[in-house]
């Protein structure tokens, strides 16, 4: 049996440096790696940062222009709907105006509710009326303020000028225009719209 040799001293130092040599590049590789992926991912962040930031005041230098122009637009769009409004509106005030007038041609009676709301308005003691009306509406109107008045003395006048559907009315203490033309305008002015038949 061959007897064992144990390592000398140095090959005992050889050994040992050997296994710390080993023990230490294989640390340094780890270390190295992991220094070097954390550098890389710190890299990334920084890097994604800096370009978003960088992205963020290109997109404001860009979007600072098209934000006043937006503005703008708006502003522009805003007026065009307050005109068209009131085009629209002032459109369909016409439209009713000739509704109206068609409605008051072929219907003498339209004008009743209106003359006895005026009327009762007036005090008991009034007991002289003047009524102007157009001459095609004239008997219509007598017979219906006769009926309606017939303690008030009524003094009748035919009037060409004015329009069918409306008259005027006057007593020693008011005068009333219920013309059809001044009602209108009544109606413009309410709606805030510009009277067009004025002169």
């Amino acid at each position: 049996m061959a007897a064992t040799a144990y390592p000398t001293a140095a090959e005992l130092e050889a050994i040992h440096q050997e296994a710390w040599q080993a023990g230490y590049d294989a640390g340094l590789q780890a270390g190295t790696q992991a220094g070097m992926q954390a550098g890389e991912e710190r890299g990334r962040a920084e890097g994604a940062e800096r370009a978003l930031l960088e992205a963020q005041q290109q997109f404001q230098q860009y979007w600072q222009p098209l934000a006043a122009l937006q503005q703008s637009f708006e502003q522009e769009l805003s007026l065009l709907g307050a005109q068209l409004s009131q085009e629209v509106l002032s459109l369909a005030v016409s439209f009713a105006e000739k509704m109206i007038g068609e409605v008051v041609r072929h219907d003498p009676a339209v004008l009743r509710p209106l003359l006895t709301e005026a009327l009762d308005t007036l005090a008991d003691s009034v007991a002289q009326v003047k009524v102007q009306a157009h001459p095609d509406e004239l008997a219509t109107l007598q017979a219906f303020l006769g009926e309606q008045y017939p303690q008030w003395r009524m003094q009748w006048q035919a009037d060409a000028s004015l329009t069918r559907g409306g008259c005027r009315i006057e007593t020693p203490s008011a005068s009333i225009d219920l013309t059809l033309e001044s009602r209108l305008q009544l109606l413009r002015k309410g709606l805030g719209l510009a009277d067009e038949h004025a002169d």
